[in-house]
């Protein structure tokens, strides 16, 4: 697969994934979606992990390292108001945060490592459910996700509209919003 047709792969998949919006720990049909897409490429696939997670595994050569490139799954409760072809087909919920974005990257790396196998080790492609409402990353911990793949890393992303396409932006300390709870007392 050449670049060109992996861009619009990813582009259509993402239209999918977008008009189909499931929020924390309902992701059953993106859970499936993810894992199809990566059976098709041939990559090892489990299911389930933190109840909707899915983790793809793609081991080339003989190296002991493991790291994991991790893509958030759920969407938002929230009502689309945008007017396009590829827009939430599911009240209530939309892709208002990119992860429908995230995923399509975490798969499109999946896509390249896979074709190019030019590391020696494994890489762990976890798409993790329920990020939303910050119970995600805790039950795939509570299911062992790092010990059972035996993760040592994980590198993760957050796409940031407005920056120019190829680039990468970082610093010490934090750079994007998060969701928190918090109780006021008077």
């Amino acid at each position: 697969m050449n670049q060109q047709q992996l861009k619009q792969q990813l582009i259509a998949w993402r239209h999918y994934l977008h008009a189909h919006p499931e929020s924390a720990f309902e992701e059953q049909n993106t859970s499936r979606f993810i894992a199809e897409k990566l059976e098709a490429m041939g990559i090892e696939v489990h299911r389930d992990i933190g109840k909707t997670g899915v983790v793809g595994r793609l081991k080339c050569g003989d190296g002991k390292g493991v790291i994991a490139i991790r893509a958030d799954i759920d969407a938002i409760q929230l009502t689309e108001q945008g007017d396009w072809s590829y827009r939430s087909m599911t009240a209530e919920r939309m892709h208002g945060c990119g992860h429908d974005g995230h995923t399509c990257i975490a798969l499109g790396a999946a896509q390249l490592l896979l074709q190019r196998q030019n590391f020696n080790g494994t890489v762990c492609f976890v798409f993790q459910p329920a990020e939303e409402p910050g119970y995600g990353a805790r039950a795939m911990m509570d299911d062992g996700v790092i010990e059972r793949f035996g993760i040592e890393e994980i590198y993760g992303l957050h796409n940031m509209p407005g920056m120019k396409a190829g680039t990468i932006a970082t610093r010490v300390g934090g750079i994007m919003a998060s969701e928190d709870n918090f109780i006021i007392r008077i």
